[in-house]
């Protein structure tokens, strides 16, 4: 059999050891080639975040439901080895709606309906920031119809520089200058 010579690339013909230098040398890393790398938008330049409490509040229609997901979310958390603190039930809330039947008269003709809404809050304890977002985007993305997410992040901050200074050295500071 006959080796094949061209290789064709859209309209134009490349030889085969044209080829073969073209991948060789062309296909360097940016940085070899003394170009300058972008910086990945993806990396966070800045620390991560540390939270001290992550708060879940979720509402749904179907008690069966809401359990089911909270199960979920306890066990995604030990996978993931998080901390989960407290899990409450707030009290439920109840609609109430009554209607006349008939539009205009006939009071003893009334129906009434109700809706009510669950609750349950899950409470994770000392997050990274990191640890967060992937754990969020997780349950977030297994969230089932008819359940609503509230999330509260309490951060972890250091003290601001005026407040960390003892207040003899601010004020020495203050009469030198």
């Amino acid at each position: 059999m006959s080796r094949i010579r061209l290789i064709q690339l859209g309209s134009s013909c490349l030889s085969k050891a044209n080829f073969q230098n073209i991948c060789s040398s062309g296909f360097k890393a940016p940085a070899a080639r003394g170009l300058q790398v972008p910086a990945d938008p993806t990396r966070r330049q800045r620390p991560d975040l540390l939270y001290s409490r992550l708060e879940l509040e979720l509402r749904a229609h179907d008690p069966a439901v809401l359990d089911s997901y909270v199960t979920f979310l306890q066990q995604a958390a030990r996978h993931l080895g998080v901390t989960t603190g407290k899990l409450w039930e707030p009290p439920r809330h109840y609609q109430r709606l009554s209607l006349l039947k008939s539009v205009h008269i006939f009071a003893k003709h009334k129906v009434q309906y109700e809706a009510r809404t669950y609750f349950r809050v899950l409470e994770l304890l000392r997050l990274t920031g990191s640890t967060a977002d992937t754990y969020l985007e997780y349950t977030q993305r297994m969230l089932p119809e008819g359940i609503a997410m509230k999330v509260s992040r309490h951060a972890r901050e250091s003290l601001p520089e005026h407040l960390s200074q003892r207040p003899d050295q601010s004020e020495s500071d203050g009469k030198s200058a």
